[in-house]
């Protein structure tokens, strides 16, 4: 996400970075611009104008996705015996028992899957590795004794 900084007749432009090339005289006021080229979401920024004084660290921006392209992944876990964490994109989620799951994910927007087992006695892999959320996305994990055999 692309965000401006704009101080006297200068403008800058940086992507997730706070760090420019020109430097802002003490007491001067400037303000943080987002350019959001992203339809799914809406990003402001929640304080604009500084006076600097010091180093500037209360920038807030914040972004949230638009509900039209919000989707729910159903997830479903077997054979689970203690909990496991899964990562979808650069979230974890939490699964400690048997069954299904929801997450929100933004459509069309590829995803990576991690798995993490915290337990040594079994092993757990998904049918999943990598995504692109659409309404048919579903993950199935499976997770087995380490020291069962398979036929």
């Amino acid at each position: 996400m692309p965000i401006q900084l704009r101080y006297k007749d200068k403008i800058q432009s940086a992507e997730n970075v706070f760090s420019y090339s020109f430097s802002v005289e003490s007491g001067e006021l400037f303000s943080l611009l987002v350019i959001n080229d992203r339809t799914e979401q809406v990003c402001v920024v929640k304080k604009n104008n500084f006076v600097v004084n010091s180093d500037v660290t209360d920038a807030h921006i914040e972004c949230t996705v638009k509900d039209e392209y919000l989707l729910s992944l159903k997830g479903n876990v077997s054979g689970l015996e203690s909990k496991i964490a899964i990562r979808i994109g650069d979230k974890w989620i939490e699964v400690t028992e048997d069954g299904e799951f929801d997450y929100q994910v933004i459509n069309g927007i590829e995803y990576e899957v991690t798995i993490n087992e915290s337990s040594e006695s079994q092993t757990c892999t998904g049918n999943l590795t990598r995504f692109t959320a659409a309404q048919s996305s579903q993950l199935q994990i499976t997770c087995q004794d380490v020291n069962a055999t398979n036929p």
